[in-house]
């Protein structure tokens, strides 16, 4: 790059630096702009108990989760809440589930067997199954590798439907445990959530994310999975764009309503699992997908644009470097603290140049080759 930038003419290099000097700021001015936008999420209004208590459905969907079932079902039995109850839903599955959900004979919790349908994705096709057998009015979902926080998950939840309610986003953060991927993982989990909670929290809601979201029974009886149904991923955000409608939904971020999550120990597994998730990317509508898309493709090109300008004009290239610093990683920062993320101010630094060059392969792989599976 060095020898690049030499070879060209001083004229050459000073329109080459106008260039990216514009370039750096239109990109620093519509990340200020999203940023500025998510900070919202630090200011959400706080709901108040319905006089009536809903009827709620928590729905988990397992394939083979006989070990990670034998650690939340009980967790969800141990809900403080008056009216509910627990679906089950066993996927294909091979390994004793079901004699351990019979062994615990709660009048809770009710099991279902799926074998999937033709043309359906298998984890879809068990998410209608339960949709269509709940009593509850609200269907509240997570995943079997999955543990409520609180005892009063449900009820929070269930608080933040208000009468025009009818979409719930919850947060779901990993379980933190030593090691580099993990902090990877961290940071992947906060700079998603950045964007679905704080988007969502300006009033631009694109997704939810399935380990902890909840709706109304009649939502999604009117629309249903559509013409997703035979797409594998999207069983969250996808749904929720087919259900969403202006201002029909609420953000829950506290902390009695978190769902902790197992992260991936093995780097390929992380990777499979970012690579159904993106995948999923390319069947958003432009309305839904432009603000988070022109977001990444800005937070993607800054740093390379950077390192262009560096060669070109060091001071300068290290203004735009703390310019950015101080906007844009400060209020991530500041937002990780409100979320309990355990991130330093300079691992956010590092791991801001790794994970951009991870989510650009990853979703280059996703460019490449289209085959991705669930389980």
């Amino acid at each position: 790059m060095l020898t690049i930038v030499e070879c060209l003419s001083a004229f050459e290099r000073n329109i080459l630096m106008i260039y990216l000097v514009c370039l750096l700021l239109l990109m620093f001015m519509v990340q200020g702009m999203v940023v500025v936008r998510c900070k919202g999420l630090l200011n959400l209004p706080t709901f108040h108990a319905p006089r009536i208590t809903p009827n709620v459905t928590v729905v988990v969907v397992a394939h083979n989760e006989s070990r990670n079932l034998r650690v939340l079902v009980p967790a969800l039995l141990r809900q403080q809440y008056e009216n509910f109850e627990v679906l089950v839903v066993l996927d294909r599955c091979s390994d004793d589930s079901e004699d351990y959900l019979t062994s615990l004979k709660s009048p809770l919790l009710h099991i279902l067997k799926s074998e999937g349908r033709e043309g359906w994705n298998p984890k879809k096709a068990g998410i209608a199954l339960a949709a269509e057998t709940a009593k509850g009015t609200i269907l509240l979902f997570t995943d079997a590798d999955c543990t409520p926080l609180s005892d009063r998950w449900i009820s929070s939840m269930a608080e933040a439907f208000q009468p025009q309610t009818d979409l719930v986003i919850g947060y779901s953060p990993y379980t933190y445990q030593p090691g580099f991927l993990n902090k990877v993982i961290q940071f992947d989990t906060l700079f998603t959530a950045f964007q679905y909670l704080g988007l969502a929290s300006a009033g631009n809601a694109y997704m939810s994310v399935g380990r902890n979201w909840s709706y109304r029974s009649t939502v999604y009886q009117s629309l249903g999975f559509g013409k997703t149904a035979s797409i594998t991923g999207g069983d969250d955000d996808l749904l929720f764009q087919r259900l969403l409608k202006e201002k029909n939904y609420q953000v829950n971020i506290k902390e009695e309503s978190w769902v902790e999550s197992l992260p991936h120990e093995d780097w390929r597994k992380w990777f499979r699992q970012k690579r159904r998730h993106l995948s999923v990317g390319r069947h958003y509508s432009l309305k839904k997908a432009w603000l988070p898309g022109v977001f990444l493709w800005t937070w993607w090109m800054y740093l390379p644009l950077l390192g262009i300008l560096f060669f070109s004009n060091f001071w300068l290239a290290v203004v735009f470097f703390i310019l950015r610093l101080l906007v844009i990683a400060a209020i991530f920062y500041i937002i990780a603290r409100s979320l309990r993320t355990k991130i330093t101010f300079v691992e956010y630094i590092l791991l801001d140049i790794f994970y951009n060059i991870c989510y650009f392969m990853l979703s280059l792989s996703v460019l490449l080759s289209k085959k991705v599976q669930w389980k």
